[in-house]
């Protein structure tokens, strides 16, 4: 049983640090060219110009701070459900630009270096957030709560 312990903890810091650095990267290339982002955030047309512009100045600090948390391991379970919820509301931004009929340029995840967004791209996002919804299952018990995820 010790063992499963080590395994399942080591399965879990792998995906705390992979979730956290791919974050930590994201956050980091729209904070280079917020300009470039705000272009992408108004691609989707969901956000009036202003709020747009907020989005496109704070959401980037908060995915550097949250795959921050994450990559050090404080905080991480809120981190975590932080980023779970911007990436739920990322695919639904898809989804309805999709459904509008808009063709997108880029998804905007890497700032600049991102792709057009495509089925892969989409499948990849969900496969991220099934990751994202394990950890938290397996830490989300009263029994495992009071601790940090390793």
């Amino acid at each position: 049983m010790d063992k499963n312990r080590k395994v399942k903890g080591l399965l879990l810091l792998l995906v705390r640090v992979f979730v956290g650095g791919l974050f930590i990267y994201a956050g980091v290339a729209k904070i280079i060219s917020p300009s470039d982002f705000l272009n992408t955030v108004q691609g989707y047309q969901l956000l009036p110009y202003h709020a747009g512009a907020i989005v496109a100045v704070y959401l980037p600090w908060l995915e550097l701070l949250c795959g921050g948390s994450l990559l050090i391991g404080v905080l991480s379970r809120g981190a975590l459900l932080n980023l779970f919820i911007l990436l739920t509301i990322f695919a639904g931004a898809i989804v309805s630009a999709w459904a509008k009929g808009i063709q997108l340029v880029s998804c905007g995840c890497f700032g600049v270096q991102s792709t057009e967004v495509n089925y892969p791209c989409h499948i990849l996002e969900i496969l991220l957030l099934a990751l994202m919804v394990g950890v938290l299952a397996v830490h989300g018990s009263s029994k495992t709560r009071k601790q940090p995820i390793k």
